[in-house]
């Protein structure tokens, strides 16, 4: 009964997607009834990501557009520069593939409809002011300083670094944005991990196989019960932390004005939206919940893929190493903690993550939805149309000149620069990406002054879930500096 079901639904959808006006933009070669181009995405992460690669490919020969069918569901891929900014620019409401996840995490700033977005974007500005984000600083030179004992627990020779910087980056996230306390969260962050893993996977799996883009069908799935389960794990954490906060206040009451005057006192995230919320009391747990769950999701989980690759990277490039240690040294000491008047002076250190997140896109496709009939160069996709922006195949366009596929960090101390998007672009950003470089950057001030890290990415290989992830390949081995 299920599968007439399914096959009916399908068959519908089709003769719809059939009645859909024609647009000049060239479709991908493979379409088949009903099912469209769903086979291609068929498979374990290394397929997917070599999918993804070879359709931002195809999208550049096409003319920067190209459109392709996830079952009835027709999506057109982006991988022009110029055509992307106009779409990121003109088109803030999200993808269906957010719909996936809706549900489970709620309506954060991340996936939330346009209009409520609107309002959480501009009352979640201020948390990430300079100012605010100056205050972990502390924070993250202690994470820093964990994350070296994190690594030296793996003893020596090769290994992979995947989990103790999962755990580190949590812990981080954990205090900066939730508000716990290191004491009260070290050495139990593996179930929250292993749940964010769990979700992340059971979604991709169900973006990859169009059946499940049915809830009804969906809900029979083991895939939903597991789902349900790690999404219970993961409120749990952000519920606890709401509650925890709120007896804190109860009994040592701080008033709205304080919010900017507390310099010696961390101001986490949630510390931000209960202060804002005081007098007007209309914010629930529930709403909270979901602000902290995808902050929580989104930073840690981003960031520290970020690192991982950005570890086995510079463990690739003896000269590149050599020259991040010395600015260290020169800007920084050999010992002392990064403060934030330093921060902008490691510069050959931010070009490197800069380039490492060129050449590996962590978030390397972003979906939209058009709500206006949206003019490009070439093409005007219709209204109502979902889009797909490709941002790793912009990160290695041609634009980039004849070494797009070499990794160069010089290339950042250039004033010609093209598209460079690596956790989204456009009006819709980012809200988070200052934090996130300050955050890697004193990470690996701490590792690389510490070690000496040996590595080689011309092993790896990549896997696509919701994420870019290193597959294969990329473990590390880390050796002790002698210090004079």
């Amino acid at each position: 009964m299920l599968v007439l079901l399914l096959l009916g639904v399908l068959l519908y959808l089709f003769v719809w997607s059939m009645r859909l006006p024609g647009t000049g933009i060239p479709e991908l070669p493979g379409k088949l009834p009903i099912i469209g181009h769903g086979l291609m995405f068929f498979g374990d992460g290394k397929h997917i990501h070599k999918t993804f690669k070879w359709l931002g490919e195809e999208a550049i020969k096409l003319g920067g557009v190209v459109s392709v069918n996830f079952g009835p569901i027709k999506v057109y891929i982006v991988a022009d520069p110029d055509d992307s900014a106009v779409v990121a620019t003109n088109c803030l409401a999200k993808g269906f593939f957010y719909d996936f996840s809706n549900a489970y995490i709620g309506n954060g700033i991340l996936c939330a409809k346009l209009p409520l977005w609107k309002q959480q974007r501009k009352a979640l500005n201020p948390a990430f002011k300079q100012q605010i984000l100056n205050n972990f600083m502390d924070i993250f030179n202690n994470q820093g300083r964990r994350l070296i004992m994190q690594l030296a627990a793996h003893g020596p020779g090769s290994f992979d670094h995947h989990h103790p910087i999962l755990i580190n980056n949590l812990e981080s996230s954990l205090q900066t944005l939730a508000g716990y306390h290191i004491d009260e969260i070290a050495d139990k962050c593996d179930t929250y991990v292993q749940s964010v893993e769990e979700f992340l996977h059971i979604i991709s799996e169900r973006f990859s196989k169009i059946w499940w883009y049915s809830d009804y069908l969906f809900s029979f799935s083991d895939l939903k019960k597991r789902l349900d389960k790690c999404t219970n794990i993961i409120h749990s954490y952000s519920l606890n932390a709401i509650k925890k906060k709120r007896l804190e206040r109860k009994f040592n009451s701080t008033s709205e004005k304080d919010l900017n005057c507390r310099t010696e006192e961390t101001i986490s995230l949630l510390d931000f939206i209960l202060d804002q919320d005081k007098s007007k009391q209309f914010l629930t747990d529930e709403e909270i919940r979901e602000q902290i769950d995808i902050f929580l999701i989104a930073s840690f989980d981003t960031s520290a893929t970020a690192l991982i690759y950005l570890l086995t990277v510079v463990g690739s490039y003896p000269e590149v190493q050599q020259k991040i240690y010395d600015e260290i040294l020169a800007e920084v000491g050999d010992n002392k903690d990064v403060t934030k008047d330093v921060l902008p002076k490691l510069v050959y250190l931010e070009a490197v993550i800069k380039e490492t997140l060129r050449m590996y896109s962590v978030v390397p496709a972003i979906a939209r939805k058009t709500d206006i009939d949206l003019k490009l160069k070439n093409y005007t996709i219709p209204k109502g149309s979902s889009i797909g922006i490709m941002l790793g195949t912009l990160h290695q366009h041609p634009q980039w000149g004849p070494d797009a596929h070499q990794f160069r960090p010089e290339r950042w101390f250039t004033e010609n620069l093209n598209v460079f998007a690596p956790f989204s672009m456009g009006k819709r950003n980012c809200i988070g990406k200052v934090y996130a470089m300050m955050s890697m950057k004193v990470l690996l001030v701490h590792v690389f002054r510490h070690y000496k890290v040996t590595g080689d990415i011309s092993n790896t290989e990549h896997r696509l879930g919701v994420l870019l992830k290193p597959a294969t390949g990329h473990h590390i081995k880390l050796d002790k500096r002698n210090k004079t």
